[in-house]
């Protein structure tokens, strides 16, 4: 049975078989390899150089417009302007005699009094108007 196998098998077709193969998967192997260098030169061409060490330790500031520069210190400004007209006496509108007071004063007042003094009151000085 042993001789029949064997003439049934042809050595030299299988031996060319797997030399042809071996031949085609290194070739394709390196057909990749020069493909992916191709491809990896290509890329590097069309991306720019990374940053040096020193810009990248620069601070990032968006494009602009900025709507604000410093937010801490307009807010601490925007809060002192808030705090001066709570806290001061001003006129409103000298021609009627309307008069701003501080806020600490004004409750006072509508404690002490109750009500709001007339808006048609007319004073010649803001601190007449509230003692």
């Amino acid at each position: 049975m042993n001789e029949r196998l064997d003439s049934e098998l042809n050595l030299k077709a299988i031996v060319g078989f797997a030399v042809g193969l071996l031949v085609v998967t290194v070739a394709s192997a390196v057909g990749v390899w020069y493909f992916s260098k191709f491809l990896r030169s290509y890329e590097a061409s069309k991306d720019p150089a990374p940053p040096t060490l020193e810009a990248a330790r620069a601070p990032y500031e968006p494009p602009g417009p900025r709507l604000q520069a410093d937010p801490e210190g307009e807010l601490e400004t925007m809060r002192e302007e808030e705090r001066a007209v709570l806290e001061g006496y001003a006129w409103v509108d000298e021609a009627s005699g309307v008069v701003r007071v501080p806020i600490e004063r004004a409750i006072t007042l509508m404690v002490d009094d109750g009500q709001p003094p007339a808006l048609g009151a007319v004073a010649s000085d803001p601190e007449e108007a509230v003692h």
